[in-house]
Formats: C-alpha cells, sequence, structure tokens
C-alpha cells in the first residue's frame, strides 16, 4: 500500500498510515465480504470495496480518486502475494487442499 500511495501522489505516504490502512482495509474487507456473501452474493464483496476505499480515503486524507488508485495497487500487490505463495510450494503441501 506504501508504494501505490507514492505512485497515486499522496501527500503523506508514511510507512504508519500504509500499515494501518493496509490492515484495516484487508481486515473489513474479509470481514464484510464474509458477513455479507450469503445475503448479497458478489454484491457483498463490492460493498467491503467500497469501505476499504472509504478507511483508505479517511487514513490518508486523500480524494477518492486518489484512494481508489491505492486500492488498485493494494489489491494487485495481495494478488502477486498470493500468486508467489501458492507457487512456491509452500501452500502446496496439503495445506489447503480445497485449492488444488
Amino acid at each position: 500500500m506504501w508504494i501505490g500511495a507514492h505512485v497515486a501522489g499522496l501527500a503523506y505516504p508514511t510507512i504508519v498510515r500504509s500499515l494501518v490502512a493496509a490492515i484495516c482495509a484487508t481486515l473489513v474487507t474479509w470481514m464484510l465480504a464474509a458477513l455479507l456473501a450469503d445475503s448479497l452474493g458478489v454484491w457483498g464483496f463490492l460493498v467491503a470495496i467500497c469501505v476499504t476505499v472509504i478507511i483508505i480515503k479517511a487514513v490518508f486524507d486523500t480524494s477518492w480518486e486518489r484512494a481508489i488508485a491505492v486500492w488498485i495497487f493494494n489489491a494487485i500487490a495481495q494478488f502477486l502475494l498470493a500468486a508467489i505463495g501458492y507457487n512456491s510450494g509452500v501452500l502446496q503441501g496439503g495445506a489447503l487442499p480445497h485449492l488444488h
């Protein structure tokens, strides 16, 4: 999230703000997606994304466009880290058999 904040041109993209935003955004996204998935389906995940962008906007005190840009960089980074972890064999050793 720190790199995304720099690329988006935020005024104060500190490590502490980036960590706070990343932790809060990740926890809120997964909690809301889990809670709303049964009742709203895909819409629950979209609500979680919207709330995440609101958190990023509040933590970094920035515009909507820049908050969305930071969220996009964060989503790409999380996807890449998950792909690297899966392809490294760490997750393939039977830890998550439903992914095979």
